[in-house]
């Protein structure tokens, strides 16, 4: 009896000893491959060295320790338009990092209007480049659209921002992310609403409300498109509903463009708790 349970205890150390040496040994980190989900424009003469350089790469550690978290902030720190989905393990000693290149969406005007400096962003508000107008002007460059801001509580340096950083600003960040979202549920890709809008303005309107005091300025954050067509879309107070107020701006712009109107534009506000959207030459 005895003779059978150390039998048995040396048989589960050897196993143990067996899976400390494989795991010591063959189930270490050998090879980092990439593995990309929609095609490369900007990144597409990138190699796999490029992306990994600058980067911590966890070469000979054990393949089931890998902080994967910490391994994806760095490639997407050290590359802005890298986006990675997920980190795959496949055994015995291979990372897969299955990623997307990021879509140059907005071309946000930093500083006063006068001056020259631009940070090209994706949807998420994430600065892939700094530019300049001329560059946004090359030759067969699809460029993304051009966001002038104005709100009077936002102050944008570029020396506050590093390329990699992402915009989180209170005032503008959830406008410029609900508006993709919005034309993403109308059916728009991000390729397709640069075809659509060449530039938002973002500013404030004043409106005189009458109360009990007597009459207040008001003053509401205001979107103005201007769209390649020539039919604009100004969407007032921005921050509520912006979903509808995109659909329905959008309804009455096909609408307008069915009709070959190539001038005027779309007003959409809220009226007596409604939102109305109205065209005008």
């Amino acid at each position: 009896m005895k003779s059978k349970k150390l039998a048995v205890l040396i048989s589960i150390l050897m196993i143990v000893v067996l899976v400390v040496v494989l795991a010591s040994t063959i189930f270490r980190v050998r090879t980092i491959s990439f593995n990309f989900l929609n095609q490369r424009y900007v990144l597409k003469d990138c190699t796999q060295d490029d992306y990994l350089n600058d980067v911590t790469v966890p070469y000979g550690d054990s393949i089931f320790l890998v902080d994967k978290a910490k391994m994806i902030s760095s490639l997407e720190h050290n590359n802005p338009y890298l986006n990675v989905i997920s980190v795959e393990t496949t055994f015995p000693n291979n990372l897969v990092v299955h990623a997307a290149e990021r879509e140059e969406v907005y071309a946000i005007r930093f500083g006063a209007e006068a001056d020259d400096t631009f940070a090209i962003c994706d949807q998420n508000l994430k600065i892939l480049k700094f530019c300049n107008n001329a560059y946004l002007h090359r030759v067969g460059y699809i460029a993304p659209i051009k966001v002038n801001i104005s709100y009077a509580d936002v102050d944008l340096a570029a020396d506050g921002y590093d390329t990699a950083d992402f915009i989180n600003n209170i005032y503008i960040t959830p406008v410029l992310q609900n508006l993709a979202n919005a034309f993403a549920k109308a059916g728009y890709n991000m390729v397709s609403l640069k075809g659509f809008a060449t530039e938002i303005n973002l500013r404030e309107s004043g409106n005189f409300v009458v109360n009990s005091s007597g009459a207040e300025l008001e003053f509401v954050k205001t979107v103005e498109l201007t769209t390649k067509y020539g039919i604009n879309i100004t969407i007032s107070n921005a921050t509520t509903l912006l979903d509808t107020k995109v659909a329905l701006g959008l309804q009455v712009y096909d609408i307008e463009h069915d009709k070959h109107n190539t001038t005027g534009e779309i007003y959409v506000f809220e009226n007596s708790g409604k939102i109305v959207a109205s065209y005008r030459q």
